[in-house]
């Protein structure tokens, strides 16, 4: 009876330890814990004379880089300026690729801790290392803006774009950062930066976010005119190759011109973006009057406008 009842006890302790053990916490994060030890090991830096060095890289001081290696004495401080230096190899690459293969699988928020600690261990370096390798940081810019940190996507942007010279990528960055802008509480700097694109703008270009941007900027201060205007700036210098945020132009056009009860114009929009087989963008400021994209609404008659 005693070794039945003791039986049944252990049963019962057994089973509350694997339900501890299988059940997630509530509190525990979604995202996984990564090793970021391996950022601490030893940089290999090469000089142009050929020779190399292993240690750390310590500092910035008068354009020239603070590094400590090791010598049959122990450690010694070095520096050289930036002409003696050929490259610098971080430890971490191997984050790099992970980081990779959670944005291919569609998992930014896994990716951005990785992105943001090889961006922390190289920021104040970039100056010494190719431009192609301070390029790859472009996807921390990206990754924190589709994630909602806004700040941080500004902030790469701007400590990455001195440091490249793809033309290409280069105009992402300047894109994200216009874009971020939009989502924090700048709007002088915003309008700044807008007119800066629109100023470097050609027709028939590969992207219409500064016009888009411009537009709801308008349309936010219920200019509505101006906005549809604006929006519709990109829509007559368009062709049949593709413009980043056209889409957007459109949609913005056509609620813009619903609110200043241009039907007429709306329903034209809307008929001219789906021949030209374009969505309506997920844009949070659009999204709102997704329904328009089934059916533009009907006028307003005169006694529900009283």
């Amino acid at each position: 009876m005693m070794g039945t009842k003791v039986l049944n006890i252990l049963k019962s302790s057994l089973v509350s330890l694997l339900v501890l053990v299988f059940v997630p916490s509530t509190n525990a994060q979604s995202q996984p814990v990564e090793d970021f030890d391996i950022l601490s090991e030893p940089v290999n830096l090469v000089l142009k004379n050929g020779r190399s060095l292993r240690g750390q890289a310590m500092d910035i001081e008068n354009n020239s880089l603070v590094f400590e290696g090791a010598s049959g004495a122990g450690e010694v401080e070095y520096t050289f300026s930036h002409e003696e230096i050929s490259r610098l190899d971080f430890p971490g690459n191997e984050l790099a690729v992970k980081a990779n293969s959670y944005l291919n699988n569609g998992d930014p928020d896994s990716a951005l801790p990785i992105l943001d600690a090889l961006y922390r261990q190289r920021v104040r370096f970039f100056r010494f290392m190719p431009p192609n390798e301070v390029a790859f940081f472009q996807k921390l810019s990206d990754t924190a803006y589709r994630t909602g940190d806004y700040y941080l996507a500004v902030g790469v942007a701007r400590n990455v774009r001195p440091y490249v010279e793809n033309p290409i990528i280069k105009r992402q960055l300047d894109d994200r950062e216009l874009l971020a802008h939009y989502h924090l509480p700048l709007l002088e700097k915003t309008q700044s930066l807008a007119d800066s694109w629109i100023a470097e703008w050609e027709p028939y270009s590969a992207s219409a976010l500064g016009w888009y941007v411009l537009g709801q900027l308008a349309f936010d201060r219920e200019e509505f005119d101006n906005a549809l205007w604006l929006s519709l700036k990109p829509v007559v210098f368009s062709s049949q190759f593709p413009m980043e945020y056209l889409d957007h132009c459109y949609a913005l056009a056509i609620v813009a011109a619903v609110k200043i009860e241009d039907y007429t114009e709306a329903q034209r929009l809307l008929d001219e973006m789906q021949r030209r087989r374009m969505s309506w963008p997920t844009a949070p400021k659009l999204e709102p009057y997704l329904d328009y994209f089934d059916s533009i609404p009907e006028p307003k008659t005169e006694s529900a406008k009283g």
